[in-house]
């Protein structure tokens, strides 16, 4: 049985033979971007571990060319689509950057003597959680 080792995701190969599991990369600062990507940095990476394939876009996967064969990734690829983000990728509109999401106690602590900086920011609340807020900036 091959396991994920992403934090929430409990995929197997036992449990879905559809998903294909990776090995972490052995290039040094492509791993180091895996271990950050889930959240694993105090983490010792052995043969074994793996990630599954339900964690990286599907531009990155490329699908075997024979029945027989295995999904392979692509160069570079790093897994970012994880129970935290909804299995999403961020999306920004042209001329913004994405929302920064944080707790009113640091909004406060950041906003302290400094509200000039932050002249083209927009206030969002969080739809999810009544004590965060979103800043928003836009260009000047």
């Amino acid at each position: 049985d091959v396991h994920c080792c992403v934090p929430l995701c409990q995929a197997s190969s036992k449990c879905n033979s559809l998903l294909s599991f990776h090995t972490f990369p052995s290039d040094a600062e492509i791993r180091r971007k895996w271990l950050v990507a889930i959240r694993r940095d105090k983490f010792t990476v052995t043969p074994h571990t793996r990630v599954c394939s339900r964690h990286f876009n599907k531009d990155d996967v490329r699908e075997p060319l024979s029945e027989t064969g295995r999904r392979l990734l692509n160069k570079g690829a790093v897994p970012a689509l994880f129970e935290w983000n909804n299995f999403t990728l961020p999306t920004s509109r042209p001329g913004h950057t994405s929302p920064t999401v944080l707790s009113k106690g640091c909004l406060e602590w950041l906003l302290m003597g400094r509200s000039h900086l932050f002249l083209n920011c927009t206030l969002v609340p969080s739809v999810t959680n009544r004590s965060r807020v979103s800043l928003e900036f836009s260009p000047f």
